[in-house]
């Protein structure tokens, strides 16, 4: 799949809403809101999504090439950035590791294993010359999530937080789904149908009302939200070309790893909020913390796009922290 401009705008829509949410939570101290089940119910399915967009885009691929190339790209700001975190909140590197959420950076080897384990699958595919059976794809790449499930089962709880094995099994069905509508145009073509689009606004909003009311699994809704999210950026073009959206989608890794030492910690604005009876709803203002958590997520991309402006200045800098060579390669 060519590198379109919707793609970078779709990422960068992607990165605000997640720093909207770590703001709301880590900057404001609340992770159980309307707000909170809004973004999570689609950002990181969305990066998954995109992920799989533009996964496998060079035909020539070699393994170990493949493994450095994703292993510089997103294993060494994981380690580099996310060893700077632990020092500057003191916490220790086990605790670090054996976390299954990483202390917030389990995205970046999450994403690692999730590629690593469809490259054998891609490379089947690409053997067997499977181009236009949809369903023997499907059978392919199944094969790596029922892997993951057993894992999942059978290692001992350490093992599971170690590799956060919990959340490659919940995200890699939305890699795939990304990289199976790359692939196959028919995919799109569906999707694009507005009686589809109607089924699935109608479905993501019947699921996140039963689900929010039953405390459930939020990011089921991300099946029928993601792709309307997609289609949305793919088919408008004040969306698809938005600079905003686009100067941020550029710089999507770099934003993720930094954005957690800008935010600050503002939990007396929320216990303001708390006690304000405007907007009420159970138990919290949602539009109060959806406008304030906006403005502060905005104010820690324009910190964190400044600091990251000057890291760029030291090719060295900018490989150590965000795993870009220097020579491109």
């Amino acid at each position: 799949m060519e590198h379109k401009a919707y793609i970078d705008s779709l990422r960068g829509f992607a990165i605000f809403v997640v720093v909207i949410g770590h703001c709301c939570e880590f900057g404001l101290g609340h992770n159980n809101t309307l707000f909170n089940y809004m973004y999570y119910s689609f950002h990181m399915p969305l990066f998954m999504f995109i992920s799989g967009l533009v996964a496998f885009h060079r035909p020539d691929y070699k393994f170990i090439l493949f493994v450095k190339s994703k292993a510089c790209r997103l294993l060494i700001p994981f380690f580099v950035v996310g060893g700077l975190s632990c020092l500057a909140r003191n916490i220790g590197i086990s605790d670090f590791l054996l976390d299954f959420a990483k202390k917030g950076y389990w995205f970046l080897p999450v994403l690692f294993f999730i590629m690593l384990l469809m490259f054998p699958a891609y490379i089947l595919s690409r053997k067997f010359n499977v181009k236009n059976c949809l369903w023997k794809d499907l059978a392919l790449y199944f094969i790596p999530l029922v892997f993951s499930v057993a894992c999942y089962k059978v290692l001992p709880v350490s093992f599971n937080n170690l590799l956060s094995i919990k959340y490659i099994v919940k995200l890699y069905p939305f890699v795939l789904m990304g990289m199976l509508t790359s692939k196959y145009a028919s995919i799109d073509k569906i999707m694009n149908k507005d009686w589809v689009k109607c089924l699935l606004l109608i479905f993501s909003g019947i699921l996140f009302v039963f689900i929010y009311r039953v405390n459930g699994a939020i990011s089921i809704v991300g099946y029928f939200l993601v792709p309307v999210i997609y289609l949305l950026f793919k088919n408008s073009k004040k969306l698809g070309t938005a600079k905003c959206f686009s100067k941020m989608g550029g710089q999507t890794l770099q934003i993720y790893v930094l954005h957690y030492f800008m935010i600050p910690s503002i939990r007396s604005i929320a216990n303001f909020i708390d006690n304000q009876q405007v907007f009420f709803i159970n138990n919290h203002n949602f539009l109060l913390y959806a406008f304030i958590s906006i403005i502060i997520a905005s104010m820690v991309i324009i910190c964190t796009l400044s600091v990251v402006k000057i890291i760029e200045l030291s090719p060295v800098l900018n490989f150590i922290l965000f795993g870009i060579n220097p020579k491109g390669k």
